[in-house]
Parts: structure tokens; sequence; C-alpha cells
């Protein structure tokens, strides 16, 4: 029977190493959006800019939001590590304009998971109350630590876990206008990301091993270098670990799109431990957590696993096994049984096997994926969310 292809540390969202300090932005360096920031609309396009007029500061920036579309968000979204002391965010929002009956809001929200996120505050951006003059900034302070501040309607504990998320989210529900803008934001004993990395995985093919690994963001990324380790004599416990590299792949520099990597290993021995060393343009790194392979070459058994990740955006890769040579068909439907794509049609060796299935040409939903040979057969369901 196979083992577990690797063992998973921590969160299934994985961040680089780094220490505590304090995330404070307010938006006027002149890279948009800064540090550990990702803009973007569910409606697909990038719509947070950076102005610096009407500011609260004279020089700073603002990001600032215009019209969303009628029941589509535009989300600004921190990406950071958090220490034991976070306790609190501090923001100042401005209404630039708005249209009576819009229903323009602003939410703002936390978690450890973009998918699932608690709303911590919902600002009403029409309350003539609050904001009594056009780009008159309003402070707000929500905690994140558990409790809750005047004001929320959610609370969530964002202490030690990482990454973690704070979202603020622009909409509207009819109507015209709306214009908004977010500046001085403050979270004490925390840290923003350059490179978020959502995932990294080992799976044992052969007598080779593939690494893969998904980025969020990424900021000034030169690169990866793999790193290899074997246990040092007397063990993991006893030795420690020595670790050497392997080989580099290139990064994306700057980017706010998902981005997959993958190497292959090839002279690999069991068992065997990997970590990544992201390199930023101007020559610091940081370590990724550690992934180990801790699979048998020999398959006893048939079968297939959950996909990962699941939910994805826009890809996941699916595992089978074979016990021996056979015939493998394994096809993706859409949730009314119309066939979506055959991924795998044709003879197959015995032994491990990795497909990755890209959704980017797909609408969001819910997919299964249909695997059969020899005899055995199984179905998974996989989520594409964008």
């Amino acid at each position: 029977m196979v083992k577990r292809v690797i063992e998973y540390l921590g969160l299934a969202l994985l961040s680089f190493i780094v220490g505590y300090g304090q995330v404070f932005e307010n938006f006027n360096g002149t890279t948009f959006p800064p540090v550990g920031w990702t803009v973007y609309s569910t409606g697909g396009s990038t719509q947070w800019s950076r102005l610096t007029a009407n500011t609260r500061n004279g020089s700073a920036g603002t990001a600032n939001s215009t019209n969303p579309s009628i029941g589509i968000s535009k989300y600004f979204t921190l990406s950071m590590n958090a220490s034991s002391n976070v306790a609190s965010v501090t923001y100042f929002i401005a209404v630039s304009s708005v249209t009576t009956g819009t229903g323009a809001t602003m939410i703002v929200q936390a978690g450890s998971d973009t998918t699932a996120m608690t709303t911590l505050r919902t600002i009403n951006l029409e309350d003539g109350g609050v904001f009594t003059a056009s780009n008159s900034f309003i402070q707000f302070v929500d905690n994140i630590d558990g409790s809750l501040a005047m004001g929320q309607t959610g609370s969530v504990d964002l202490r030690s876990l990482n990454p973690v998320y704070i979202r603020w989210s622009h909409q509207k529900s009819s109507g015209s206008a709306a214009s908004c803008r977010l500046e001085d934001v403050t979270v004490p004993n925390a840290v923003a990301l350059s490179v978020e990395l959502k995932s990294f995985t080992a799976v044992v093919r052969g007598k080779a091993v593939q690494l893969t690994w998904q980025t969020a963001t990424e900021t000034n990324n030169y690169g990866f270098e793999i790193e290899r380790s074997l246990p040092l004599q007397g063990g993991r416990s006893g030795g420690g670990l020595q670790w050497s590299m392997v080989g580099f792949v290139e990064g994306h520099g700057t980017t706010n799109a998902t981005q997959l990597y993958s190497f292959v290993d090839a002279s690999a021995n069991e068992p065997v431990s990997y970590r990544l060393k992201q390199i930023d343009l101007d020559g610091k790194f940081e370590y990724s957590q550690t992934v180990e392979t801790i699979v048998a070459h020999t398959v006893t058994q048939y079968g297939m696993d959950q996909n990962y990740p699941n939910p994805f955006n826009p890809s996941t890769q699916i595992n089978y096994q074979l016990v021996a040579i056979g015939h493998v068909s394994l096809k993706v439907y859409d949730m009314l049984g119309r066939e979506v794509v055959s991924m795998v049609n044709g003879l197959r060796p015995a032994g491990v096997h990795v497909v990755e299935f890209d959704g980017s040409k797909l609408p969001s939903g819910m997919y299964l994926a249909k695997f059969s040979s020899s005899g055995y057969n199984k179905v998974i369901k996989m989520m594409l969310t964008k």
C-alpha cells in the first residue's frame, strides 16, 4: 500500500519564514501595490490605484477605488505573518464621491485563508453622519486577536497564524458612482510577505522526486534555489539535517498573478527532505518550510488521491497509482455530466503518476474527475473558484 506522498507541515497555505515588526503602509511608495498587497476585483481586472491628491498626509498616497460594477467587489488584500502579540489593525477611510442609494460599502475581512474570511466590519459609505465632507478621512480600529471592537460584526484570532490576510472590499448594489480611499494601515507585531507561497509538495515518480510549488504574489523575486537534505549520521533527531543545493528556478519578479513552479530531482534517495530558498533581486533570501518524501517506490494497490489544492484557481494536481502497467482513463466532467476534458486515455506504467488539470478557460464551479484502470474506479469532486 502506498503511504502518503508528502508530509504537510503547518497550514495548507505556507509562508516564508521572516521576523516580526510592524506593517505600516501609507501608499506613498513608487511601486503599487506595495510589498505584501494584492489588488483585484471579482470581475477579473485590477481596479485599485494609487493617488497622491487629496490625501490625509499631504505628500503621502492613498489606495483609491472608484465605481465598482454592480454586485462586483474591488478587493485590496494584505498578506502578512502575525506574532502572538498582534491585536488590531488601524486604517483610515475617506469617501471621494458617492451617489445616494447605490448601497456603496467597504467590507473589511480577515482570516488565515482567502476562501473563508470573517467579516470584521461593514462601513456604509453613504453615511453622511460619519463621512461629513468629501475626502475627510475617518479612523477605524478592528481587533484581530479574537475580541470585538466597537462596530465590528465578527471576530477572528490571527495571533501567530502564518500567513494571514486582511481584505478591504469596495462594492455597491445599484446605480453609478462610488469612490473611496484607504490610507495609513498599521498592524503592530506583523510583517508583510514579499513572496506568498500557497503550496509546496513533493511526489515520488519512479526513482525521481517531482517538486511543485505555487505562489499567490511575488515582489522582486529573483528565483528559488532548491535544497535537498539527507539525515546526518544518527538520524534526524540525533544528527540534524545537512542541506545542499540541487537546482534553481527563476522567479517572476513582481506579480499579483498566481504562478506555478516545478522541479524534478532525478538523483534523490529515500528518505529525503526539501526546502526552497527564495532570493530577492537585492540578494535577500528566506527559507520555506520543509517537505519530506515518505513513500515506498512499490505500489501495491490502485488508487486516486483527492486533487490538491482544492478549491483551486486556476490549476490543480491529481495523483493516481497503478500496481501494474495498464490502460488508464482519467476524465473531467461538469455537474451536468458533460465531458470537459480527457486528461489520460492510454497505457501507463506501474507507479505513482501526477496529472495537472488547468481550469483557466473554464467557469467557476464544481467538477468531477473520474479515474478507471484494471477494474478500479473512483470519482472525486473538484472546486474551481475564480
